[in-house]
């Protein structure tokens, strides 16, 4: 464990949290406040910079501090190969089950890229090579283009939609493309009585959303563009319309 300036640290491309958990890190802030940071982080070294791969909030607290001025000496970090690293973050990140299972296999696809067998992939995480191998095929699936993915879900008591999007021109946020999807008013909220609930909208309304999700996600999973952005059905006319790609002809 080596004693490193905060100026010298970054967040590693390959670090499995991007996005930070505000209300985490706003305890830890607390915490290194008190006492200190306890946690050492982990990272490799490269050009002079040290990227870290495991403990990115305790990386994210300390530099938050700093830029509010509160004094911030040396951080702890272990420094390992960048081959090694990303095994070290994943490991972490499986013991606190911190991981969707999204994350878990894209995690593992970078391993199986990186040239690792699964067999080695396995024997580090302590897992199976057919764990391994399950999630590699996921991971093979999956397309970059579409992280940030929006689907929006929303029914009436006889009508509903499923309807996609990703901040880009041809597939605009949802509510940007339909505004009348935001919700205006009081929310009636669940209701604990069955009957009640019958009362509100058909049976099969919350049905019919589900399955074109699936559809579309099942898609989406095989890395496969959709078709079609979503759907919108109506239960009186007995119509299902396809929401199309902005620009697209069809």
């Amino acid at each position: 464990m080596e004693k490193l300036a905060l100026e010298r640290l970054e967040l590693a491309p390959e670090n499995l949290r991007q996005e930070p958990d505000l209300e985490a890190l706003e305890a830890l802030k607390a915490s290194i406040r008190e006492v200190g940071l306890l946690k050492g982080l982990v990272g490799y070294e490269q050009g002079g910079r040290v990227f870290v791969v495991a403990g990115g909030h305790c990386l994210r607290a300390p530099k938050a501090l700093a830029a509010e001025g509160h004094p911030v000496g040396e951080v702890p970090v272990r420094l390992v190969p960048r081959e090694k690293a990303l095994l070290l973050s994943l490991t972490e990140n499986l013991a606190r089950k911190d991981l969707d299972p999204l994350e878990e296999a894209e995690a593992v696809g970078r391993l199986l890229r990186e040239g690792l067998s699964p067999e080695a992939v396995a024997r580090e995480l302590g897992r199976t090579p057919a764990w391994v191998r399950a999630r590699g095929r996921v991971a093979e699936g999956l397309s970059p283009s579409w992280r940030g993915l929006l689907m929006d879900l929303g029914n009436g008591d006889r009508y509903g939609q499923v309807v996609l999007g990703r901040g880009t021109l041809e597939a605009p946020w949802p509510h940007e493309r339909f505004p009348e999807l935001v919700a205006e008013g009081e929310d009636e909220g669940p209701s604990c009585s069955v009957l009640e609930a019958l009362t509100r909208q058909d049976l099969v309304v919350n049905d019919l959303a589900a399955v074109w999700a699936a559809a579309l996600l099942w898609d989406l999973a095989r890395g496969k563009k959709p078709a079609y952005l979503g759907v919108v059905y109506d239960l009186d006319r007995g119509t299902t319309r396809a929401i199309p790609w902005v620009g697209s002809t069809e």
